[in-house]
This record gives C-alpha cells, sequence and structure tokens, in this order.
C-alpha cells in the first residue's frame, strides 16, 4: 500500500516451512539458523561479519528482521527510499548469502540455550510448549 507521507519501503520475502518442518531430532535448526543470518555474510558485496552488517543498516536506515511461525519463514527489509538499492543489495547478501561463520553459530547457539533455560519458569512458555500436543496429540510437529 502506498503511503507517501514518509520514504519507507517494506519489502518482505516469505517461504512455506517454519518451525513444523525443524527434524525432531534436532528442534530449534530454523531459529538457530534465523538467529545467525546477520552474522556474516560471503555474497556480492563481498564477505561482511556481524558488526560490519550492523554498521552498513545503520548507514542506511534500514533494518532486516527474520521470523517464523509454525508454516511460514519471513525475512523483512525496512529501508529508506532514497537507498533502496543499497539497502536491497545488503538484504539479498544477507538472506541468500549467509556465511554462518562456526563462532557465531556457538555464540548464538549457547544463548538460545539460556534462552530455553530461563523458559522453564514462564508460565506463558510452558503452556505454549504444552498446548500443541495435548490439542493435536502427540505427534504434532
Amino acid at each position: 500500500v502506498a503511503n507517501r507521507a514518509v520514504p519507507v519501503v517494506r519489502i518482505q520475502f516469505a517461504l512455506d516451512g517454519g518451525v513444523a518442518a525443524d527434524s525432531r531430532t534436532k528442534p530449534g535448526t530454523q531459529r538457530l539458523m534465523l538467529d545467525t543470518l546477520r552474522e556474516g555474510t560471503d555474497g556480492t558485496l563481498g564477505p561482511l561479519d556481524g558488526p560490519e552488517i550492523a554498521r552498513r543498516l545503520e548507514r542506511l536506515g534500514a533494518a532486516v528482521t527474520a521470523s517464523t511461525a509454525l508454516d511460514r519463514t519471513r525475512f523483512t527489509l525496512n529501508a529508506l527510499a532514497p537507498v533502496l538499492g543499497p539497502s536491497i543489495a545488503l538484504f539479498a547478501d544477507i538472506v541468500a548469502r549467509p556465511a554462518f561463520p562456526p563462532d557465531q553459530i556457538e555464540r548464538v547457539r549457547s544463548q538460545l540455550l539460556a534462552g530455553l533455560a530461563s523458559e522453564a519458569f514462564d508460565p506463558q512458555a510452558i503452556a505454549l510448549r504444552a498446548a500443541p500436543s495435548l490439542l493435536y496429540g502427540p505427534d504434532h510437529p
């Protein structure tokens, strides 16, 4: 929907498949992948590490987010219209050419595991984990 009041462009790239597509033997793979996307690329802009990606996004006034649901994965770019070209180029490298540096994968993995451990004390998180199997049966992904 066009809104000429603010020169901002939002692009969303959506894929079929979300957390329900995670392997039962390796749950959380989707989340780990999404949380590691901005930690390095090796694409058309050359090799970039996480801090350089963050600096470029900040200079462009752009934001890249990734989210997932049961059956969908979304990548979103919010960018300023005057610098849309360079913003799209960076977005494309982040989404299509992530480097997944091993040290960053381990750092993000540790953060995710710490977050999961804290969910054991959060009533809402406990309910969200229990609800699908209670509603749909134990074989529900």
